[in-house]
């Protein structure tokens, strides 16, 4: 291992060690369960991976010649062979390994479609993440204060904790969801695993004050009756509903505004549907519209309807009719109470994009009750328990500083360090 002269060819070899024992242990075992790589196992394998690494590049210093673990064969052929199962990852179908180990097929058996439970994986990544440690350690122990050796250290030491963590977390976090009621008084401590599917009690509570969504503008489009489609085919046209809009096209179709109501229920008039406005549970966004083409000429209500009230549509020639899809939803807020074991009380609202965190604790929005829409009383709330996110974004910001040190410092052109 020791010996300068090994290259490319030992360092291929070398490292299809760690892939085929973890073939012929999937083979055997099994793929690797979900907890093999769970406290303690983790740290004491991380802590085992950088105390190897610091020993061999010590060994390496004191002996006076680069050990191979810190050279770049060694280097080259973990990423090359870590980057290649990866690939497999990206452009292979994956499925859960318990249902990869009962298919037929070499693929499935050694765990390939089932990738980041193959033990194959597990022991490559760990070999890489000893190479990685003793090409820092060795580099470090050669430091010197300049732009190119404090990039190196950023960048180096800020994958070692991405990648070092980032397994530690992957085997560590938990997911739940949790579905809350504004209807309901009291707080909810039970969550749905989504590994067992079971309900667990949780060590903090939320409670649902309020659901807010916000809708994007209603749109007028064209609907073909007897498909069933939206025209034209693949490029359907519509018009955008606001305040300002008096008039637009559709096609061949002049479209006029004539009343907006942005909430409105229907009510049955002396000879048709008409629509009021109804700012309560339910109300939907309603247009009257006169649509004209040449001498023709149509004139009615057009409405997105609710979970309340059904949708209305204005007929036209040519088995055409002006309708109204659903409003999509821009932003939907959870105004969410939040209570801890430890006596905590809090208030937060959880928006997409902006969870509430809680120590180690992730609480994300997840959905709603679609069928309700803004008239929603319920929210879907994912709950993530992730204790070493942490130090994954720590590993990120060093790497982010480190290029930075690349890109703005001077670069050192000493050969002999090159040599080195």
């Amino acid at each position: 291992m020791w010996n300068n002269k090994w290259g490319y060819k030992e360092a291929f070899a070398i490292v299809s060690i760690p892939i085929i024992i973890g073939w012929v242990m999937q083979l055997i075992l099994g793929p690797a369960p979900r907890t093999a790589f769970a406290f303690p196992t983790n740290i004491i394998a991380g802590i085992a991976i950088t105390l190897i690494g610091v020993g061999v590049a010590l060994m390496g210093k004191r002996k006076g010649r680069r050990p191979f673990l810190a050279g770049g064969p060694a280097t080259l052929s973990a990423l090359t062979a870590f980057m290649v199962l990866t690939l497999i990852v990206g452009f292979t179908k994956q499925i859960p390994a318990g249902m990869a180990a009962g298919l037929s097929g070499w693929f499935h058996k050694i765990g390939l479609s089932a990738m980041l439970e193959s033990r194959a994986f597990l022991l490559l990544y760990a070999y890489f993440l000893l190479v990685l440690a003793t090409a820092t350690a060795y580099r470090l122990l050669r430091f010197s204060l300049c732009v190119r050796d404090v990039a190196f250290a950023l960048n180096h030491i800020g994958l070692y904790l991405f990648l070092l963590f980032g397994l530690i977390s992957s085997s560590e976090m938990r997911r739940f969801t949790m579905v809350l009621s504004s209807e309901s008084d009291q707080p909810e401590w039970r969550a749905t695993d989504n590994l067992t599917g079971a309900m667990v009690e949780l060590p903090l509570a939320l409670e649902l004050k309020h659901f807010d969504l916000q809708e994007y503008p209603p749109k007028l489009m064209l609907l073909d009756l007897p498909t069933g489609e939206l025209v034209p085919k693949g490029r359907p046209e519509h018009l955008l509903i606001d305040s300002t809009l008096t008039r637009g096209r559709l096609l061949d179709w002049q479209i006029e505004i004539l009343e907006h109501l942005p909430l409105s229920a229907p009510l049955v008039g002396a000879t048709d549907i008409v629509f009021k406005e109804f700012r309560s549970t339910g109300g939907a966004a309603s247009v009257r519209v006169r649509a004209t083409r040449g001498d023709e000429a149509y004139e009615g209500w057009v409405s997105s309807g609710s979970y309340l009230f059904p949708y209305r549509s204005l007929s036209l020639a040519d088995s055409l009719a002006i309708v109204m899809p659903e409003r999509e939803p821009k932003q939907f807020t959870s105004h969410i109470v939040y209570y801890t074991q430890a006596g905590d009380v809090g208030k937060y609202d959880i928006r997409v994009n902006h969870p509430l965190r809680h120590g180690d604790w992730y609480i994300y929005q997840l959905g709603y009750d679609r069928e309700r829409g803004r008239w929603s009383t319920t929210s879907e709330l994912e709950i993530v328990y992730d204790p070493w996110l942490l130090p994954v974004y720590v590993g990120i910001a060093m790497m982010l500083l480190g290029a930075l040190c690349l890109l703005l410092g001077p670069i050192s052109h000493d050969k002999k360090k090159e040599a080195l």
